[in-house]
């Protein structure tokens, strides 16, 4: 057995009284039957004297000299006394026990001296009764290990009648068990006392159960002085996975107060003394060993703070009530915290001796919130509408019904007395834009990603606004809209295309003008001053080669600038063919080659065209002003998304690292804005290692 007062709770069930000592004779435990012989309360009672103090003052000296002559070992034999309470004559007898802190343990027995046995039932009759009405089984064993008695609940753990053990060997009975439990049952043949040892096994009766038992085994004297061994088995399956469900239980609690940043105590008012759990330690940053009290915890609130709450926690204890606090956490390590806390009072007797509650860290929910009311001041001042739809059980986009909006929102709205609120998609959209977004809100609800849905023009009830609206997941199925009123801008913009369109326009024109007027006047003047020049020379002595070559010059330059002005059939010969003649006049009479890659499948407009070509014109006559350049590649592609794409690509000396428009190049503004008219895009970067890259896309 081992020695704690916790497990000598088997001696109770044992019908005689027993003491249990140490090797000087200290009382350390009284069963029930000891204390109602000795006529002693409670087991407190006994625990401060030593077993002799229990027998007859005429008798002590002999109990002293018997007990010195059985610790040495120089006498087992039973010692006989009167006891001192009145009890007659008791046989007092000693055995040793095992013990596991190492210090001596003996347990005295003390059993009334033989005598005449009265009229009625004799003693022996009366045990085996009582016995066999016993919550425990009993069992005695001879040295063999044959069964001489079972009571009833012993047989019928073991799944047979008491008659069927009687006479047979344990291993025969539970075969199972005998290997764990044969060493046990040696040692109290030898005398020693094993209490509530534990056993695990199949049940006899249904092999798949797990069942746990409690069994002690004590030494017992049988018939002729025979040595026996009994056990007394109590199942402790139940209590097992009673405590198997509270460790289960316990581990789970210790998860919901890691997931919810929850702590639990308990406070002894008067030993200011508390018990607090694992995820209350974590919370505080105490050391799992640190003694925690009131006084403790208010030492690590924010000064400011400690006021408030120890009043709180006073008026709850005046009253026997509750309180609720949140106040500000300062840990050891210096990190500070928002915490919120809840408690109640335990009373008894009118008198408040505990109390218990927990401790919620809100920290980064006060945070959350803070963030929030912020976002939502935001939200209330931003000049653009904000709508939160609700998306909880719709099953498609148009019946997303509003839930809340804006003031600018609000003021879009131009419906006198009707809120928006509860009003679906369908009917804020109108059916036809309703069913023109469905499948890009149909993504929105989906993935929760944020849909684009450009510029919108909403039923009469927005007026005549053109809103650019952005629609964009929520937690929890929800789902917002930004609303941007771009009416003024869009104008304004329409403005300046328009401007930009005419300028373009006559600026055309007028490099079609110019063109034609170098070549109908400049050029052919030019060449006819070249034709005299030839007739001349033949009528002087000299060669006239210094007035003829700058004239031939000049022609050609003329000529290449009528080309970069003059406007090519675009439509008629094709945006590459176009581009390569272009290419082939301009710039490989220069040396520069020019390679093409062309994947435009459809028709395009004759404005798109012209842009490109223009574009790409631009860019080539800068590589030839400009890019000191060896190669130049021209890629123009359709893509899926709806645009016309280019890249001129040369390996020229490159654009300085962020100039976008170097001095001079008026040619780059001119490509921009030609982009810009028709709604698309121009922009020229360096490459590495070297040349520059002229990248534009159109609307196709």
């Amino acid at each position: 057995m081992t020695d704690t007062l916790a497990q000598w709770s088997l001696y109770d069930l044992v019908p005689r009284p027993i003491l249990v000592t140490d090797g000087d004779g200290r009382v350390h435990h009284a069963n029930r039957e000891a204390l109602a012989v000795l006529r002693l309360p409670t087991d407190d009672a006994a625990a401060t004297a030593r077993w002799t103090d229990v027998v007859a003052p005429a008798d002590v000296a002999a109990a002293e000299a018997w007990w010195v002559r059985v610790r040495r070992g120089a006498s087992n034999e039973p010692l006989r006394a009167r006891l001192r309470a009145g009890v007659g004559p008791h046989e007092v007898h000693v055995s040793p026990v095992e013990g596991r802190s190492g210090a001596d343990r003996f347990v005295v027995t003390l059993l009334p001296a033989p005598s005449e046995p009265a009229d009625g039932p004799r003693p022996n009759r009366l045990a085996a009764r009582l016995a066999d009405a016993a919550p425990v089984g009993l069992g005695i064993m001879d040295q063999d290990f044959r069964f001489r008695y079972v009571n009833q609940e012993l047989a019928a753990t073991n799944g047979r009648s008491a008659e069927e053990h009687l006479g047979r060997r344990l291993v025969e009975i539970a075969p199972h068990l005998f290997p764990e439990v044969e060493p046990l049952l040696q040692q109290g043949l030898s005398g020693w006392h094993i209490v509530e040892a534990p056993l695990t096994g199949p049940a006899v009766t249904d092999p798949d159960e797990i069942r746990h038992w409690l069994v002690s085994y004590f030494p017992i004297e049988l018939d002729a002085g025979e040595a026996g061994v009994g056990v007394v088995v109590r199942d402790a399956t139940v209590r097992v996975r009673q405590a198997e469900e509270a460790a289960k239980s316990q581990r789970l609690l210790a998860e919901a107060e890691r997931l919810a940043a929850l702590g639990s105590w308990e406070w002894e008012i008067a030993p200011d003394v508390a018990r607090v759990s694992d995820g209350l330690r974590a919370m505080f940053g105490l050391e799992p060993d640190e003694p925690f009290s009131y006084a403790v915890l208010l030492s690590m609130l924010e000064p400011a703070d400690r006021g408030r709450f120890d009043a709180r926690v006073r008026d709850a204890l005046a009253v026997g009530g509750r309180f609720e606090a949140t106040y500000r956490l300062v840990r050891r390590d210096g990190v500070r915290r928002l915490v919120h806390e809840r408690g109640e009072c335990v009373v008894r007797d009118g008198e408040t001796v505990a109390m218990f509650g927990t401790v919620q860290d809100i920290t980064e929910q006060a945070e959350l919130s803070e963030r929030a009311r912020l976002w939502a001041t935001l939200a209330q001042h931003l000049p653009n509408g904000i709508v939160v739809w609700d998306g909880v059980g719709v099953p498609e986009p148009a019946l997303l019904r509003v839930l809340a909006v804006n003031p600018a929102f609000d003021g879009m709205y131009e419906v006198e007395a009707e809120s928006p609120i509860g009003v679906t998609l369908r009917e804020v959209f109108g059916h036809d834009l309703a069913q023109r977004f469905d499948d890009d809100l149909r993504r929105l609800l989906s993935d929760g990603v944020t849909v684009h849905l450009g510029d919108v023009r909403l039923p009469s009830r927005f007026g005549s606004r053109v809103l650019e609206v952005v629609a964009f997941g929520l937690p929890r199925q929800r789902y917002g809209m930004a609303f941007e009123d771009v009416t003024e801008q869009r104008a304004l913009q329409q403005e300046r295309a328009d401007l930009l369109r005419r300028s373009v326009t006559a600026a055309d024109d007028e490099r079609q003008r110019v063109a034609e007027q170098l070549h109908d006047d400049v050029v052919q003047s030019l060449s006819a001053a070249l034709l005299r020049l030839d007739l001349a020379e033949q009528t002087v002595d000299r060669p006239l080669d210094r007035i003829r070559e700058p004239v031939g010059d000049a022609i050609a330059v003329l000529r290449r600038t009528i080309m970069e002005l003059a406007s090519a059939d675009i439509v008629r010969q094709g945006l590459q063919t176009a581009v390569g003649n272009y290419a082939d006049r301009l710039l490989a009479v220069d040396g520069i080659e020019v390679t093409t890659s062309f994947a435009v499948e459809e028709h395009l407009d004759d404005d798109t065209l012209l842009g490109a070509y223009r574009i790409i014109q631009e860019a080539l006559a800068n590589v030839r002003r400009h890019a000191h350049a060896t190669h130049v590649r021209v890629v123009v592609r359709r893509t899926d998304d709806g645009w016309l794409r280019g890249e001129v690509l040369d390996d020229g000396s490159g654009i300085p690292d962020g100039v976008t428009a170097p001095p001079g190049h008026l040619g780059l503004r001119l490509m921009r804005e030609r982009a810009e008219v028709l709604g698309g895009h121009v922009e020229v970067v360096r490459r590495r290692p070297r040349g520059t890259a002229v990248r534009w896309r159109l609307p196709a």
